[in-house]
């Protein structure tokens, strides 16, 4: 996507200028002697024409679009900042959108699919020491005597097999895609397949600074002529998400003679990156803002987009209150996500009350979730409370998640019963909400024996006769969290609800860095934890990976992502069946709803709410379509307009 261009005269400016030339006006005229004589002109006749004034053109329509933090690079491979998935979708439309856990084609003909034939497995032939899919570490191997693979037609771990020695025959993944034709960078040159080849070399190369997931789980990707690309898994590899493994394009022909190394600091890849999309880059003023202009290249432009002929992203620094100001004064179009944390929300939605703002909301991806430690608990000198599943039921019951939802998403979200939201086109099992109900949750607690010894329901239930707990352990465990706002006030929510049911709760509050160091150093992931407080994001594959046994973190893997130690074998199965098998038909179906069902009768950990997401903008802007799986809430920027093209 191409850079912004800056606006010399910003509207600041042109305000301050007429005030200045409003205030000289109105001042008190000065008598001067002039050194000079002034002979009076006689006027007109009514035979000489007055010529009119000529009148100004209108100003160019501008987008005023203001973010938090400056990035320091554009490169599409070193985007670690939020703002910059924002600024991209001008310089690049696509070339796949994910909308609603689904990918839709922009600047592709189609998706591949396995009925239309341009998606298909494969069988090859692997040799000893070649690279595959281990089905059992689920990572990309060297296949040697001793490992397990799974031959053709095996997509579940109950028929791998221990390589010995020769040739084996795997399953293999294909895809093909096609650019639109006609689609050109915006200096003009054709955008091409070999543009999209050209940025999987550089991903691919060891000096780019990406996690090399897909390239290491790639055999080939080429292209088959000036539009068509063709991608291959490495064998036992069946990527459920494989119709969006088409590399974004890099123009070679501007890129493509420098070393790769050197693409961090070269100015057309840092500063001045072009691409297809609606916007070019003008100029970057650096700590102000990056301008840009309408492309006249690009291939939506018969439809009239985009409807700006300007582009400001403006950077506010992390000045919340006055970001908010900023859109009243219009001085900002549109409030990035970056600008509008949790603790602005209230403001917001006070002025959107009001009828001086304008928001859009949706439910998110990320689930704000509890997790359990099933396997060992650091209160009690025993096995861990939550080893009995009775218990999670329980404290899942005493929790109050619908006020928590309300309290601090501010009801515009909703609360999980699945692993998966339940917008997820593949949420399959039955869900009903439920509510926290905290009587439900003592009668459970009792039955399992935490007893109210003291009649007292300040003080903690304890144990009594309770297998591998001793007597009158108390009904007590830490719950650690991250220390942000969030956070902190949804542990001490959770706190109170606890005590209700005469659970008593330590919070711990970490540096989120420390929480999620991998095994064996973190608390969390080295087991070293009773509950857990943090957020995790759902895509559009199922992640029913975090709650299977063969993630529970190791010296053998230590970045396993089950941290409660849960395990259950039926799960184990159908988990194996989604990760190893084809990403479609009744099988993967009904695998996808018996982890589920199993899920939500086991309680390895209680989804909290789905985190929402908000978007903040003028009363003069239309077009916006929030979505709870795109990379930027900005993603049809292209669309955006304002004024009377917004009445409807």
């Amino acid at each position: 996507m191409p850079q912004f261009f800056r606006d010399s005269t910003p509207r600041i400016y042109f305000l301050v200028l007429l005030l200045g030339l409003f205030l000289s006006s109105c001042a008190e005229p000065t008598e001067i002697e002039l050194p000079i004589s002034v002979t009076r002109q006689p006027l007109p006749t009514s035979t000489e024409s007055i010529i009119p004034p000529t009148e100004m053109p209108p100003p160019p329509k501008t987008l005023v679009v203001c973010l938090g933090m400056e990035p320091e690079s554009l490169f599409l491979y070193a985007n670690t900042q939020p703002e910059v998935d924002t600024i991209l979708q001008a310089l690049y439309d696509g070339p796949v959108e994910v909308r609603e856990f689904r990918y839709e084609p922009v600047i592709l003909t189609k998706l591949p699919n396995f009925e239309d034939g341009d998606a298909r497995i494969e069988q090859v032939v692997v040799s000893e020491g070649e690279i595959y899919f281990n089905p059992e570490t689920q990572l990309p191997d060297s296949l040697q005597a001793s490992k397990s693979y799974l031959p053709a037609g095996c997509h579940q771990m109950n028929c791998a097999t221990t390589y010995s020695e020769g040739d084996v025959v795997m399953d293999r993944l294909v895809a093909e895609f096609q650019l639109l034709s006609g689609i050109t960078w915006s200096d003009g040159e054709p955008l091409k397949a070999s543009d999209s080849v050209y940025s999987f070399q550089v991903d691919a190369d060891q000096a780019t600074l990406s996690t090399k997931y897909l390239v290491q789980r790639t055999s080939r990707y080429v292209a088959l002529d000036d539009l068509r690309t063709q991608w291959a898994g490495i064998p036992g590899f069946l990527d459920p998400e494989y119709e969006s493994n088409f590399w974004s394009p890099l123009p070679e022909h501007v890129l493509g003679t420098n070393p790769i190394e050197s693409l961090y600091s070269l100015e057309e890849a840092v500063k001045t990156p072009i691409g297809w999309g609606p916007y070019v880059i003008e100029s970057w003023e650096p700590g102000e803002e990056i301008m840009m202009r309408k492309s006249e290249t690009y291939f939506r432009s018969s439809e009239g987009l985009p409807a700006f002929e300007l582009l400001r992203f403006r950077f506010l620094g992390r000045d919340y209150v006055s970001a908010l100001e900023q859109v009243l004064t219009g001085e900002c179009d549109i409030l990035d996500e970056s600008l509008l944390p949790i603790d602005q929300w209230e403001s917001a939605l006070e002025l959107v009350e009001s009828g001086r703002l304008e928001m859009a909301s949706t439910v998110g991806t990320v689930i704000e979730r509890l997790d359990f430690n099933i396997v060992k608990n650091s209160s009690v000198e025993s096995i861990s409370i939550f080893a009995d599943v009775r218990t999670r039921q329980a404290i899942a019951s005493c929790i109050d998640r619908q006020a928590l939802m309300a309290d601090l998403a501010y009801g515009l979200s909703v609360v999980p019963e699945s692993y998966l939201p339940p917008s997820h086109p593949l949420q399959i099992a039955e869900s009903p909400t439920q509510v926290g109900n905290a009587s439900d949750a003592i009668e459970l607690l009792i039955e399992i024996g935490w007893q109210d010894h003291d009649n007292d329901p300040a003080t903690a239930r304890v144990s009594q006769g309770i297998t591998g707990i001793v007597n009158d352990a108390p009904l007590m465990f830490d719950l650690l969290t991250t220390n942000d706002p969030v956070h902190e006030l949804l542990a001490e929510k959770i706190k109170a609800d606890l005590a209700q049911c005469g659970a008593s709760l330590n919070i711990e509050f970490g540096d989120a860095q420390e929480i999620f160091t991998p095994w064996p150093n973190g608390p969390v992931f080295g087991g070293r934890f009773d509950t857990v407080l943090w957020a995790w994001p759902v895509f559009v594959s199922p992640p029913c990976e975090l709650y299977g046994s063969f993630e529970i973190p190791t010296a053998d893997f230590p970045f396993g992502l089950n941290a409660s130690g849960f395990a259950d074998q039926e799960y184990d199965q159908a988990c194996g069946r989604i990760i190893l098998g084809p990403p479609e038909g009744e099988d993967f179906l009904d695998a996808i709803e018996t982890t589920e069902e199993i899920y939500q009768t086991q309680r390895p950990s209680i989804p909290l709410y789905i985190r929402p997401r908000l978007l903040v903008y003028g009363k003069e802007i239309c077009g916006l379509d929030l979505d709870s799986t795109s990379y930027s809430a900005l993603w049809n920027l292209e669309e955006f307009n304002a004024g009377e093209a917004c009445t409807p």
